[in-house]
């Protein structure tokens, strides 16, 4: 096993060297003796070193890191198929990589309320693993851009949580065809996280609030909370057990607004 053959960065012009390392290689499998080479990738996520590196060998084991878990790939296999979708592995408590039982992405909704009307908002997201080659994808149709990328911005800023090299489908829908509002940032942050960590959201709950650049949720404006307070004491009353709401909107003014309903 060699490992770092790019050593402390070997270019990929370095034709000598990368020669005397094939030739190793060979010379090794001509004695019936297995060679494992532990190289680097470059920050685009392809294997650093010339092209003919990748064809100099039987197989490759591709490595990438998400979050706790370890994608893993076999792109090039001379001795049976290649592995192009995820193979997903975690560390254990001693270190060693072990299969992940997040093997396939999970798709969550989560409930919010759009200010009008009596019917749920939901959020709606799914966070996987690209395949092997594939570029990460961001799609939410019919979303404010800027506000997902603010928001993907703002979660990727709690701890344990890495947001990069994911991809993401991220969908709202609102009753009514009413426009997205800023107190739906919540129910889409939630339903990210629990995609992400593949922890079930609770259903009974609705989820308000903005979410600033300070990870803090505001609280809404006094009409919205109104509408919020019927809603939850009236017609949805049986489906929402609980509303998760800025502290101060909880604690003064949804508080009085029920007791008036």
């Amino acid at each position: 096993m060699l490992d770092s053959v790019q050593g402390r960065g070997l270019s990929a012009a370095a034709t000598r060297k990368y020669r005397a390392l094939y030739e190793f290689a060979e010379n090794a499998k001509a004695q019936g003796l297995v060679t494992i080479l532990i190289g680097h990738v470059t920050k685009k996520g392809q294997i650093a070193g010339p092209k003919d590196l990748e064809h100099n060998v039987d197989c490759i084991l591709y490595v990438r890191r998400a979050f706790r878990l370890r994608p893993f790939f076999v792109p090039k296999n001379r001795f049976g198929p290649a592995v192009l979708d995820p193979l997903v592995l975690m560390m254990d408590e001693r270190g060693r990589l072990i299969e992940s039982p997040h093997k396939s992405a999970r798709s969550t909704a989560v409930y919010g309320y759009a200010g009008i009307g009596e019917e749920l908002a939901e959020g709606l997201a799914s966070v996987s693993l690209p395949r092997y080659g594939s570029r990460p994808e961001l799609n939410a149709p019919f979303l404010p851009g800027k506000k997902v990328k603010q928001l993907l911005s703002v979660l990727s800023r709690f701890k344990d949580v890495d947001l990069t090299d994911l991809s993401y489908e991220i969908n709202c829908y609102v009753p009514r065809q009413q426009r997205y509002r800023e107190e739906l940032d919540l129910p889409i942050a939630i339903a990210l996280l629990s995609s992400y960590l593949q922890k079930p959201a609770p259903t009974d709950s609705l989820f308000v609030g903005e979410l600033d650049l300070t990870r803090r949720i505001r609280s809404p404006e006094a009409t919205y909370l109104a509408a919020l307070a019927q809603l939850v004491t009236g017609p949805q009353k049986a489906r929402v057990k609980r509303v998760y709401i800025s502290r101060f909107a909880a604690r003064e003014k949804l508080t009085a607004y029920a007791r008036e309903e």
